[in-house]
């Protein structure tokens, strides 16, 4: 009989499966219920006498209850955290603050937005917490700026189509403030707010060599720094469904990776160094971006392909995906359910490791040169499976999603490798960097030029909405569907 017994035998990689699968289910059923530390050991003591009395026959069983309870215990401390170091008991009251801001500000056209940490006394213990400040665009402030705070302190609002109070909470922000009295009092150096500065360097040197959009869409790239986008542009990436090539994501943090591979042995760098010095950097553009899911998912798997490499061994692609999603909603429980970036990542992620495969022989007449088969096929197969989710949150599906990301994708990474590139000379020789910069300028241009083509038709999306049960089953379809074709080939999971 084929069951729990005989697949833990036959694929003992498929523990690691059952561990992080039942730490997921968990951190779903933690954003419900929280078990108080009773029964969260009577749950651990009935894994333990299942273990015992079974004989260890159904391991898989036991590694995915061990998941569960895993979830359950980092929920509980997570709360008490939250509980504990939040201003919810500061709401709707006058106020006066110390307070530091915390976060790279989001600088808008016509305003800013401060994460503030906030220590005041209140009722004799001491209240901490994050706190968003909406305030105006100047005077600007920096991370690390000291401000002096008098306001009063909001709940996030609930909207009937936007839960703001959740979306916040994924960062640890329980409160919001719009135009306090602010006055700044000093600014406090630290390794994080000089890797700010650099950034902020190189995002100035690009726009003094490229022209708008064309500098703030380089920016996005290569920093994630695409607040600066006009709105109008914004729209037309999101009318045309390629949003993910502005948005910072895998994606680019996988080119970067590349480009970091070829210019190190230029500089008379080993191999051996290179997986070192690649494997730094990506860790300080995670902390240059601000750490967005999409990235840091990139970077966990990333370093973890890096490391299988250095060492020798093939890592499966699904062991990647799962450890790399229960390391990160270990880090924030709640990414899994309300962090779209970070669902939609995911997803486009599995679409091109099990689907791609699958529908590959359809696409036959399609010619490789150029990539463009690849390009089809990779394109395809993410829309596919994102699709539902997007239905879903959004109710719009863009009817040029495909033709669009096939006539621009090929050309991002070349546009990303000559931004780059000219970003670096042009601190040596600035003319040749210009000229680099010019390249650049032209592929970025082109790729704007496609979306504005794309989006000026009337019908450019389709309006459909899916409620939340047709979605679930479409997906639990899908999965079914890919474990089925994938039974048999060990190494595909």
């Amino acid at each position: 009989m084929f069951g729990l017994h005989t697949l833990a035998v036959m694929k003992p990689h498929y523990n690691v499966y059952a561990v992080g699968l039942g730490f997921l289910l968990g951190i779903v059923g933690g954003n419900f219920f929280i078990v108080t530390p009773f029964y969260g050991y009577a749950f651990l003591l009935g894994i333990g006498g299942l273990y015992i009395l079974t004989h260890r026959k159904y391991l898989l069983l036991i590694f995915f209850l061990v998941g569960i309870f895993l979830a359950l215990v980092r929920w509980y401390f997570f709360i008490e955290f939250s509980q504990q170091n939040n201003v919810r008991a500061l709401v709707d009251k006058q106020q006066t603050f110390i307070v530091q801001v915390d976060a790279e500000p989001d600088q808008r056209t016509d305003k800013q937005l401060l994460t503030v940490k906030v220590k005041i006394s209140a009722e004799n213990k001491w209240q901490q917490g994050l706190v968003l400040v909406t305030t105006s665009l100047y005077p600007k402030y920096q991370y690390g700026d000291i401000i002096f705070l008098q306001g009063t302190l909001s709940e996030p609002a609930i909207f009937s189509d936007f839960n703001y109070q959740r979306y916040l909470a994924r960062h640890g922000i329980y409160a919001v403030s719009y135009f306090p009295d602010m006055k700044f009092i000093k600014s406090e150096q630290s390794a994080y707010k000089t890797l700010l500065v650099f950034k902020n360097k190189f995002i100035r040197q690009v726009s003094s060599m490229l022209a708008e959009p064309e500098a703030s869409f380089l920016n996005g790239l290569l920093w994630g720094a695409k607040k600066s986008m006009f709105a109008p542009v914004l729209e037309k990436f999101n009318l045309t469904g390629t949003t993910h090539v502005v948005a910072l994501s895998g994606y680019n943090i996988t080119i970067l990776g590349l480009i970091i591979f070829f210019i190190m042995p230029w500089l008379g760098v080993g191999r051996k160094k290179a997986f070192w010095v690649t494997l730094g950097i990506i860790c300080l553009f995670v902390l240059i971006t601000g750490y967005p899911a999409s990235v840091v998912r990139a970077a966990i798997m990333g370093i973890m392909v890096l490391i299988a490499y250095r060492w020798g061994g093939g890592v499966k692609p699904g062991i990647l995906l799962i450890v790399s999603a229960t390391i990160m909603c270990a880090l924030n429980p709640f990414l899994l359910l309300w962090d779209v970036g970070f669902q939609l990542s995911f997803l486009a992620t599995i679409g091109l490791v099990y689907l791609m495969p699958q529908i590959e022989k359809y696409f036959f007449w399609l010619t490789p040169k150029f990539g463009l088969r690849e390009t089809v096929l990779a394109t395809t197969s993410a829309i596919v499976m994102t699709t539902p989710l997007i239905l879903y949150q959004f109710g719009r599906f863009s009817l040029v999603a495909l033709p669009a990301n096939i006539l621009i994708l090929f050309v991002i990474p070349l546009a990303m490798a000559l931004g780059f590139l000219a970003v670096l000379i042009s601190y040596i020789w600035f003319p040749l960097g210009q000229m680099i910069a010019w390249c650049a300028f032209a592929l970025l241009h082109y790729v704007i030029f496609v979306t504005n083509v794309l989006s000026s038709h009337a019908y450019v999306t389709l309006s459909v909405s899916l409620s939340l049960a047709t979605m679930l089953v479409i997906y639990i379809i899908f999965f079914i569907f890919i474990f089925y074709v994938n039974r048999k080939k060990t190494s595909s999971f």
